[in-house]
């Protein structure tokens, strides 16, 4: 599925070692610009891994900071797979939709009755309730 994206989104990489040892040095090199000029000491590089070892860029940022160190033969400064958050699915000028065509759709659950297994959903600004069985997590 093609996804439209703006260089400002959210991406997700895991980093290998080489990776954070680009961000440790770009931090270092800043900490140094700064100490210079007279500026406090920022402290020492902190990994910003979450707990899956996932750190989180803007894509302008990701493509800033390891552009340079990409290429074929060089080390990776992140695995292979990346997330992208927050992304649109691409979507056809003119779909050609015919009665009885089954379509997904993105829906907010807003409340669950534990009792007898329904969801409330939110799609658009419209809410309705599903059975349980009619709801598929992505």
């Amino acid at each position: 599925m093609d996804f439209r994206m703006n260089f400002n989104q959210s991406v997700k990489v895991k980093l290998t070692e080489f990776g954070e040892q680009i961000l440790r040095n770009r931090h270092e090199k800043l900490n140094l610009h700064y100490l210079e000029r007279g500026v406090k000491d920022i402290g020492p590089y902190v990994s910003r891994a979450d707990t899956k070892g996932y750190t989180s860029f803007q894509i302008w940022g990701l493509m800033n900071k390891f552009g340079p160190h990409i290429a074929l033969g060089k080390p990776e400064p992140f695995k292979g797979e990346m997330i992208f958050r927050d992304g649109e699915p691409e979507r056809e000028e003119n779909p050609n939709y015919q009665v009885g065509d089954r379509v997904l759709t993105e829906a907010e659950i807003i409340e669950v009755d534990e009792g007898i297994g329904d969801v409330k959903v939110k799609v658009g600004t419209k809410e309705m309730w599903l059975k349980e069985s009619q709801v598929v997590r992505k």
